[in-house]
């Protein structure tokens, strides 16, 4: 009879504790799919591709011919000057990391009210053949009339495997 109490209490324990937690009224969740994400960033890292080139561009306004050789960025072509351009060029590898940190910065809620403008979500699309993300858009949500200045776009396109 001990023994039936005992497990009794432990299946009600167990759950109790698996229950989702009501969310808060106060906080804005981030949306992101990230078992999306994190499919789509194995199936790019086992194609282990290291000699590439692509076309970036951010918010329809920089543009970038990059080509990647091991691994590294090799060469740039860019609609603005290099020296006065942000290190905007990249890897796929490092374009997943900057997802992925971006949205580990914004963290998965948001206090309303802490600033502004908050991110409402992260939407990426991926490549069906290569896996990398073709679009991503950061969508910024206002709580009131704000000026913003950034980069909230970046998309891939004329992706090449190079020997």
């Amino acid at each position: 009879m001990k023994f039936k109490f005992v497990f009794l209490l432990f299946v009600l324990f167990v759950s109790f504790g698996s229950c989702d937690k009501e969310e808060d009224p106060d906080i804005t969740y981030v949306s992101f799919d990230k078992e999306l994400f994190q499919m789509n960033r194995d199936k790019w890292n086992g194609l282990n591709l290291k000699n590439y080139s692509y076309e970036y561009t951010l918010s329809s306004i920089h543009y970038y011919k990059i080509v990647i050789k091991e691994g590294e960025v090799f060469s740039v072509e860019s609609s603005v000057d290099l020296k006065i351009a942000l290190a905007n060029y990249m890897t796929i590898d490092e374009l997943f990391e900057e997802i992925e940190s971006r949205y580990l910065v914004i963290g998965d809620i948001l206090k309303e009210g802490s600033t502004s403008y908050s991110y409402k979500e992260i939407k990426v699309e991926y490549d069906d053949e290569y896996y990398f993300p073709t679009q991503v858009n950061y969508i910024i949500e206002t709580i009131e009339p704000v000026e913003l200045d950034g980069i909230y776009d970046k998309s891939i396109s004329n992706f090449v495997i190079e020997e």
